[in-house]
């Protein structure tokens, strides 16, 4: 053959052969010899033999080739996947031994997918998109294939069909399983079978489990014979519709009690009125009641009630129910007298309860311009207390003139769209003194000179579960400003989630200052490196926390409302702070419930606002402490 394509063949020459061969990806798509088309190539064909016997004049053979794409099946599961050529076109499909099918180019196709007995089609796509399946029994679908083409098919067991569950068969039913009657004493069974029972059955029959204790009879009235913690009345209910002879029972456990024998009126109890504590204090503003077990003994058998008044109502008043407000500084005496009842004699009626009326929480004192309560006048002596103006906010101190030793508390007051930024302090010499931030500020030197610097613009919360409209809005805020408490992520504070006894003694810790630790604590279950190490060592060194015992803490056990309480009222000691305000427990339906070691630690913080109510009159001492409620705890207590 030369450059041309043209074969040069002798004259004469016998069975000679001319061979078309397709490229790889492509297959033969006609042949002509001497313009004669060749019917024979076949579908899908690679190769192609052109044969003369005799080689006696010149032939032209040519030949057209199209593309060729390889379509391959998978199945996962018991099913099949066929291909086919399109009723509508396509000239080639053929099947390979591997299983694979070459298709030509723009060949439309026939995909049937169908699953093996007791399963369903889950799945059909192609090149990995899946298609959408109308019917579960069988897939068709065409299309044309223009490159190599994946189809695969998931197939699925069919639920086994399950039967129809066989009715229940009815039964007795009652509307207590259980009673009581006394010895001689009767019961009707009867009023115990539900009505939906009594239109059930035709008849109803009674049976005692032991006639020595207890008989009925067949019309279910039950007699108590002799006592017993319990003796069975079987019910016994007979035929229904369709089931004249169906029969079942059920049980009533009866009690047997000793019959109640009449008794003698008894002798009126003898009571005598005393008092828990002679005394106590109120600060100016609060309230507290003296009706409670915690102020008078025995308080509940005084069930015709008591009298209040007060010696002096511009120091203390007290109302009808025992409810006491502190009005000025000072003291003075609420007399407590016990009504007469018929059920009891007494014989001490009247007690006095010396009351002493402290400084409100915020430093005001309405008794400084009266005559009625001591103490609340300034005094000329001490050193003087001088102030500064500030721009963006005004500020307040509670003493123009302060002795030795004497705090002095400032109360900052930032205009809107600004937060207190720093408070400083300094002597008659210029020197900075440190203060304590309690929301007010305290400080203790000599002479002073006071200067609130300009407040910072206000701080934006991350937190997207904290809304302003949220009841812990203000109390998260505080906490995250001042540095008490974080989120538990980046954007979250997690307000509902339970806190740790670890994580409360961190707060306090931070609060404090984060002061140096130099012993570890004694407690095994706190590992040195732990973020809550350094805090329990210091609240355990200053007496703030004692631990179950005295090798267990528990760090990571959730913390309870009371035992939260008992925490800060020994942390308020530890700063000193006044810790004699007393809530009304009695208040509360599940006062009983409290510890008795967080008694007064749960009456100071409701005395003092602290802890409150759940909503329903419980007090929940019991009760895990969320992260927003101890947000809020730790804000009012900072503030107090």
């Amino acid at each position: 053959a030369d450059e041309n394509g043209v074969f040069t063949v002798n004259a004469g020459s016998e069975n000679v052969e001319f061979i078309i061969s397709a490229d790889e990806g492509y297959i033969i798509d006609t042949v002509t010899v001497d313009n004669a088309l060749r019917t024979d190539v076949g579908e899908n064909a690679n190769e192609y033999t052109v044969a003369f016997e005799t080689m006696e004049s010149d032939h032209t053979i040519s030949a057209a080739f199209k593309e060729a794409y390889t379509v391959t099946t998978n199945t996962e599961g018991e099913g099949t996947i066929s291909i086919s050529e399109s009723e509508e076109n396509g000239t080639g499909v053929t099947e390979n031994e591997d299983g694979t099918y070459t298709v030509a180019e723009d060949t439309s196709i026939s995909v049937t997918v169908t699953p093996a007995e007791g399963y369903e089609i889950s799945s059909v796509a192609i090149d990995g998109e899946e298609v959408e399946i109308t019917d579960t029994a069988v897939y068709k679908g065409t299309f044309t294939v223009e490159k190599d083409t994946e189809i695969s098919a998931t197939f699925t067991e069919n639920e086994p069909d399950t039967p129809d569950p066989e009715p229940s068969e009815p039964s007795v039913v009652l509307s207590q399983t259980s009673g009581q009657v006394e010895v001689e004493g009767t019961l009707n069974i009867t009023e115990y079978i539900t009505n939906e029972s009594k239109n059930t059955f035709k008849e109803f029959t009674y049976e005692s489990e032991y006639t020595e204790y207890a008989t009925v009879d067949e019309n279910g009235v039950v007699t108590g014979v002799k006592e017993t913690d319990g003796v069975d009345i079987i019910v016994i209910g007979k035929g229904i519709d369709g089931k004249p002879d169906y029969t079942t029972s059920t049980a009533f456990n009866l009690e047997v009690v000793a019959k109640d024998e009449p008794t003698e009126p008894e002798e009126p109890t003898e009571l005598s009125l005393e008092l828990v504590e002679n005394s106590g204090s109120v600060r100016v503003g609060r309230e507290f009641s003296l009706a409670s077990d915690e102020y008078i003994k025995d308080f509940d058998k005084f069930t015709a009630g008591f009298t209040y008044s007060s010696n002096d109502t511009s120091i203390a008043t007290v109302d009808g129910n025992g409810l006491v407000k502190g009005v000025n500084r000072g003291s003075t005496t609420i007399n407590i007298i016990a009504n007469e009842s018929d059920d009891y004699t007494l014989t001490t009626s009247h007690a006095a309860f010396t009351l002493n009326v402290t400084r409100s929480s915020n430093g005001e004192d309405s008794s400084s311009s009266s005559s009625g309560g001591g103490g609340g006048s300034s005094s000329s002596s001490g050193y003087s207390v001088s102030t500064s103006s500030s721009d963006n906010g005004s500020f307040t101190v509670d003493k123009d003139r302060a002795s030795s030793g004497s705090t002095v508390t400032i109360t900052a007051n930032p205009d809107e769209g600004y937060e207190v930024g720093k408070v400083t302090v300094t002597d008659a010499d210029g020197n900075e003194i440190t203060v304590r931030d309690k929301g007010n500020v305290e400080f203790v030197e000599s002479e002073t000179t006071e200067e609130v610097t300009e407040p910072s613009e206000e701080t934006t919360m991350p937190f997207t579960d904290v809304d302003e409209n949220d009841w812990f809005y203000d109390a998260v805020k505080y906490a995250y400003e001042n540095g008490l408490m974080s989120g538990t992520a980046l954007d979250t504070f997690s307000p509902d989630t339970n806190t740790t006894r670890g994580m409360i003694v961190s707060i306090l810790y931070r609060l404090e200052g984060s002061p140096d630790v130099t012993e570890r604590a004694a407690f095994t279950d706190v590992e040195s490196g732990q973020y809550y190490a350094d805090a329990v060592a210091w609240a355990a060194a200053n007496g703030i926390v004692s631990g179950y015992d005295a090798f267990t803490f528990g760090p990571n056990d959730n913390i309870t409302r009371e035992q939260m309480a008992s925490i800060l009222y020994r942390y308020a000691q530890y700063k000193g702070i006044d810790t004699s305000a007393a809530g009304n427990l009695a208040a509360f339906s599940d006062n009983a419930s409290i510890s008795a070691y967080a008694r007064t630690a749960i009456s100071w913080a409701v005395g003092e606002g602290l802890v409150s109510g759940m909503g329903d009159g419980t007090l929940a001492p019991q009760g895990q402490a969320t992260r927003a409620q101890v947000a809020s705890i730790l804000m009012r207590f900072a503030q107090m």
